[in-house]
């Protein structure tokens, strides 16, 4: 029987499959910002609510996590084909809280609507619409979804609306054909791409959940990856599932710098030229100075950090002031560190961008042997109890002390 690729790597299942599922939800501190926003807003009954960002941030899988946390405590309207008319779009959300509409009129409609938002609320019941893909709502349906915010008692509103769509969603409802609408909501957030260290913790995390505990990719790889994803989670999923293929396909354990180049090749991503490179240089160079001309007074007056300042992250600060000097091997209190996220990357450099070799989980424990402050920010060297050593970030860690 031949080995299938998965197996060829230790894994369970497809690390990078494209489909939003929750069981592979990377908890990033954007998107937990903005759980918590929706959360508040639902409980408060704020009103609307705007997510926004560009194709593959993200947006879809944490509407499910949004979904999945309130289904059973709320009634929910998630609307997936928003290129709907004004009458067209409340037939579909009736549809979707599972009601009759027997009436032709957009006022028989709504009536019926507002009567069922009524009943939720003296039922102690919230009531929420998600609109997917908002940017494609046409011009008076999204008048007409301003509108239902009208629904309301006199201390609180008895609908929660939550938008979500690309970038120029948001640019539309600053218009001022939108003003209005743009004014009501409480709740505005746009997700953005990954930075590399996040895109490597979350393809190890990815990669845990598949059944193995390091990456099978080599830095130049990583790289690689990272320069044509731009940080975009479905791109890292696409580029690095076509990766391991061309690995597999080659042989090899680990996926190198050419198998990269074969997937992006075949996936047809565009790599900036050198020359193009060039002209962007020169033109950061010229507003540079144009900038250093112009605002410098801007500066000055606001405070604003000097580029290429660089200063330690708070949370480091924190974590390191609660950092003891490690103890001889021979002293009675030895200072340990227990891990405080879900999921933690081990290092055998201190570098930020260094290869992650193995994956710490919340609440494993291992031994300070020493920290050390680079490039701003402080680092733990820590060991197992069989004598492995690694490198962490402090501010992933509480340091304690046992005997």
């Amino acid at each position: 029987m031949k080995m299938n690729y998965l197996e060829h790597f230790g894994l369970k299942s497809d690390p990078f499959r494209i489909s939003p599922d929750p069981e592979y939800y990377f908890s990033l501190e954007q998107h937990e910002v903005v759980l918590n926003s929706l959360n508040y807003c639902i409980l408060q009954n704020e009103g609307f609510c705007l997510i926004v960002g560009n194709p593959g941030t993200g947006k879809t899988l944490l509407l499910r996590i949004l979904v999945r946390e309130w289904y059973r405590k709320a009634k929910i309207a998630y609307i997936l084909s928003p290129t709907l008319t004004p009458i067209e779009f409340i037939k579909a959300v009736l549809d979707e809280f599972g009601l009759n509409h027997n009436g032709t009129s957009k006022h028989e409609l709504l009536k019926h609507l507002r009567n069922y938002l009524l009943k939720c609320y003296d039922e102690g019941e919230k009531v929420m619409i998600i609109v997917d893909e908002a940017q494609e709502l046409p011009d008076e349906t999204l008048e007409e979804i301003r509108l239902l915010s009208n629904f309301e008692t006199e201390n609180e509103k008895l609908l929660n609306v939550i938008l979500v769509g690309q970038i120029q969603l948001m640019k539309r409802l600053q218009s001022e054909s939108f003003k209005q609408l743009y004014q009501r909501i409480t709740v505005k957030a746009e997700l953005g791409p990954l930075s590399e260290h996040e895109m490597r913790e979350y393809m190890l995390f990815r990669v845990s959940k598949a059944g193995r505990y390091n990456l099978p990719f080599d830095q130049k790889a990583l790289k690689i990856i990272y320069h044509y994803s731009e940080g975009i989670p479905r791109l890292i999923n696409v580029i690095s599932s076509r990766s391991l293929m061309a690995a597999f396909l080659d042989g090899q354990k680990q996926v190198q710098k050419k198998h990269v180049s074969i997937a992006v090749t075949d996936l047809k991503l565009y790599r900036p030229t050198r020359s193009s490179k060039k002209k962007v240089i020169l033109s950061s160079f010229f507003l540079v100075i144009l900038l250093g001309f112009f605002g410098l007074y801007y500066f000055d007056v606001l405070k604003l950090p000097i580029l290429g300042e660089k200063k330690a992250p708070p949370k480091a600060e924190q974590a390191i002031n609660q950092v003891e000097a490690p103890r001889r091997e021979d002293d009675k209190l030895t200072s340990k560190v227990y891990v405080k996220k879900p999921y933690t990357a081990l290092k055998l450099e201190p570098e930020r961008y260094a290869l992650e070799v193995e994956f710490a989980k919340e609440g494993n424990s291992f031994i300070l042997l020493e920290k050390t402050l680079k490039d701003g920010i402080y680092w733990c060297k820590v060991s197992k109890e069989e004598g492995k050593e690694y490198w962490l970030l402090c501010e992933d860690v509480i340091i304690g002390k046992w005997e």
